[in-house]
């Protein structure tokens, strides 16, 4: 799994549901990881890729991230997938072997491992916890903020942006060809989705916030939220500050939190704004840079979101995928700036919904952003609609379902049903 607060705590959220099942639960990752697997309940950790990802080390890897946004972002992330592939690809076989695992969960997002699986014949399915990928160019590709259309030149553009996403990570494509090619295994790379389960690809986002697509492959399934509350504890927050009044809950995620414009103008917001808001910083210390803070602005490293997501009537993000959800599940219109990476395709759905509005967080002015919180605040549809999307976002129901169709996949594998996710 990538070494991601939002993706590992996908990750271990699936995993404790497999355990529930009554499966012996193993976890593979890097070394920065085993303190957090190790509070876990019935879990082992093996450790994999130390030469390359020493402990204490993905904190500086990914520090450049932090203030990056747009395309150079999305290339950097691609940079450091490659490198991480890299790495999975020398050292898997190892960890598989070690830990004696017959069967996978996959981060889809981080490559290499589905490879290193089909060389030893150890069947797996796919957890996207980012947005999923279209290979088709019927819909844009999860990098851009464009909206479903059909039409040939929207399809047309479609393809163009997936071959510009193609192009930068064709090295890393070549490295796993050259693996499989090695361990003797044929695979059709004339299907975009070869390395993809045939079992079963899960992924986050409802149907129902998603672009219709009938080019989707049939494993693909959208189980809708599955990240578990954070334990976190968040006494120390400032409780006793909250009015009563209009809440907005402004984050930007805990990667890239070091665009300190942001933060800027998220406190001139509040200064002409007459509701109250609160802004955590994931962690950074922006605060500490910040201009003085106003009134009605509670300002902080961290939250408890969930809580105060419950009080909230608007929500401004950079467009994480569990951010948004939990913000839905509450009912909780959105408006989003997105960053990089797949941040721009889950703004576009946010818009396509019409659960909130959008402008990329390069292009945001303070009159932009007023007018935007404005729109959402005063148009009712856009709560309704947030209202509505919550019947699709039950988080344990979500949970169950995706522990039942891993279970299913998996017990295939003996009793040789041909389609185990029907």
């Amino acid at each position: 799994m990538l070494p991601l607060y939002s993706h590992v705590s996908v990750l271990l959220s699936v995993a404790r549901q497999m355990h529930l099942l009554g499966h012996e639960v193993i976890v593979l990752g890097l070394c920065d990881l085993q303190a957090r697997v190790t509070q876990e309940e019935g879990m082992l950790f093996f450790p994999m890729c130390e030469e390359e990802y020493p402990p204490g080390s993905i904190a500086s890897i990914f520090a450049p991230l932090r203030s990056m946004s747009g395309q150079a972002g999305t290339e950097f992330s691609i940079d450091l997938l490659s490198d991480l592939c890299k790495a999975v690809l020398r050292d898997g076989p190892r960890v598989l072997r070690q830990s004696r695992a017959q069967a996978l969960v996959i981060d889809f997002s981080a490559k290499g491992m589905e490879a290193v699986a089909l060389s030893m014949g150890i069947p797996y399915v796919q957890v996207s916890n980012a947005l999923h990928s279209d290979y088709s160019g019927y819909t844009p590709f999860w990098s851009y903020d464009w909206p479903p259309d059909t039409t040939k030149e929207a399809i047309e553009r479609n393809r163009s942006g997936l071959y510009r996403f193609a192009q930068k990570a064709a090295p890393m494509q070549a490295m796993i060809k050259h693996f499989l090619t090695d361990a003797g295994v044929t695979v059709n790379w004339n299907d975009p989705h070869a390395l993809t389960s045939r079992l079963a690809w899960l992924t986050q986002l409802p149907s129902e916030l998603d672009f219709p697509n009938p080019y989707w492959p049939e494993q693909l399934i959208h189980v809708g939220p599955l990240c578990e509350p954070s334990a976190t504890d968040h006494a120390d927050f400032p409780w006793h500050l909250l009015t009563g009044e209009p809440l907005i809950y402004v984050s930007f995620g805990t990667l890239q939190n070091g665009l300190l414009p942001l933060y800027q103008m998220i406190v001139q917001l509040a200064r002409a704004k007459t509701c109250q808001i609160v802004l955590t910083t994931g962690g950074s210390a922006q605060q500490d840079k910040s201009e003085d803070v106003p009134g009605n602005l509670i300002l902080v490293k961290s939250a408890p979101q969930l809580e105060l997501l419950q009080r909230a009537r608007l929500c401004i993000t950079h467009g994480g995928v569990n951010t948004v959800l939990e913000a839905l599940q509450y009912g909780v219109p959105l408006v989003v700036l997105p960053i990089t990476n797949d941040q721009p395709g889950v703004a576009a759905r946010v818009a396509h919904a019409e659960v909130g509005v959008f402008c990329r967080a390069e292009e945001i002015t303070l009159p932009v952003l007023s007018r935007l919180v404005d729109e959402v605040l005063n148009n009712p549809k856009y709560r309704m609609n947030a209202i509505l999307m919550q019947t699709a976002l039950d988080r344990k129901q979500s949970l169950a379902h995706a522990g039942r169709i891993i279970d299913r996949a998996f017990a295939s594998i003996s009793t040789g049903i041909a389609n185990p996710i029907k």
